[in-house]
């Protein structure tokens, strides 16, 4: 990472990209490492004009684990939704448009507390940690459903 440094924060951020989140094939591969460059992206946004990017921060590992998870449920949810569009195929303008304000409802509905976990040493892909995201799901789906 540090010789990409040279070559911008993208660059750094892509790389960090590629290790947390390697290309794969399998769709739940995808879903991660679309959830990870949001994150990132998210992150370089935040802390623009830091030339830490909030490192120096003890709160910015909870921020972004926090906005980690938000963004994987959002992408998670947003393929079950790519799944249903695709059975009743609109245009891509209307399919985006969709999109778009699926995510961004999602977005509003998701409130995560990461207060009751100790969330640098929970194992994210075993039960507790699926168990724990699973939950929001759920819960954002039935908050969406309440608001219709």
């Amino acid at each position: 990472l540090p010789s990409l440094a040279a070559d911008g924060v993208e660059s750094v951020m892509l790389a960090l990209a590629d290790l947390l989140a390697p290309p794969g094939a399998e769709r739940e591969d995808a879903i991660t490492r679309d959830a990870v460059m949001e994150t990132l992206r998210d992150w370089e946004e935040t802390y623009a004009d830091d030339p830490e990017l909030g490192l120096g921060s003890p709160d910015t590992a909870r921020e972004l684990l926090t906005n980690y998870l938000t963004n994987y449920i959002i992408e998670k949810a947003s393929q079950e939704l790519g799944d249903c569009l695709e059975r009743c195929a609109g245009t891509a303008a209307e399919i985006h448009a969709l999109y778009q304000e699926f995510k961004d409802n999602l977005r509003s509905f998701i409130a995560l507390d990461l207060s009751t976990l100790d969330f640098q040493t929970i194992n994210w892909q075993q039960a507790q940690g699926a168990d724990f995201i699973r939950q929001q799901m759920v819960t954002a789906y039935r908050l969406m459903e309440d608001q219709e």
